[in-house]
């Protein structure tokens, strides 16, 4: 399976982040200490040190606690940078620029969008989780498809409290500073535009991903 079609667009937003790191490993011309034993990697020059921690979006209970190097680097870290502003995801404000995004307007939806066969797909899909149509008929691809697979991950035990939101609201609490790698705005604009030129074969591809969402997980908490 091409998991990237199943996390697409964890895999898009991930895209600029991973170049920067490293341009930023290239330009520093070191070799960073490597614990096979978590995806902590500790940078240094001189008297400056970087901690790259690779992270998954959601986790389950059982998943904590985080490896010690995660609690090292963090404890060690005046700084840190995240993908986006999580906190800002409360912001009334932005969630209502989000759902300004994510939706069609000027008479599209998607039956205008989708051809027959992706349109009865995911309407067969929507049917089996309840959902009416008619709700998300609006909704851009992007959003429908990440919904449907964080409802794949409730069903399997995983919850917002994955690497991020938890070193987030450890931060705010211990007054550390954060910073993020992209805007919130810039992430929104990925999700918005998810499928465009390719709707038909997004829809599809993703519904039969769906059911490897298990497997997939944990081969990736695994790494």
């Amino acid at each position: 399976m091409n998991s990237d079609r199943l996390f697409g667009a964890q895999s898009k937003l991930k895209l600029k982040s991973l170049l920067l790191l490293l341009s930023l490993v290239s330009l520093l011309d070191i070799m960073p200490t490597i614990s096979a034993d978590s995806s902590v990697l500790k940078i240094t020059s001189g008297e400056n040190t970087v901690y790259l921690g690779g992270t998954v979006h959601l986790l389950r209970p059982s998943d904590y606690p985080l490896p010690e190097e995660y609690e090292q680097a963090y404890q060690e870290s005046a700084v840190l940078v995240f993908e986006t502003d999580i906190s800002s995801m409360n912001d009334l404000s932005i969630q209502a620029e989000t759902l300004k995004q994510l939706t069609y307007t000027a008479g599209q939806s998607l039956d205008t969008v989708l051809n027959d066969e992706a349109y009865n797909a995911l309407s067969e899909y929507i049917a089996t989780i309840s959902i009416p149509m008619a709700m998300i008929e609006q909704f851009k691809l992007g959003v429908i498809i990440s919904m449907l697979q964080f409802l794949e991950f409730q069903k399997i035990g995983f919850t917002p409290q994955g690497v991020d939101a938890y070193f987030n609201i450890r931060a705010m609490s211990d007054a550390k500073t954060l910073e993020e790698l992209e805007s919130l705005e810039e992430q929104i604009g990925f999700l918005a535009a998810m499928g465009e030129g390719n709707e038909n074969e997004f829809i599809l591809l993703s519904l039969s991903d769906l059911d490897e969402t298990a497997e997939v997980m944990e081969d990736m908490i695994f790494a």
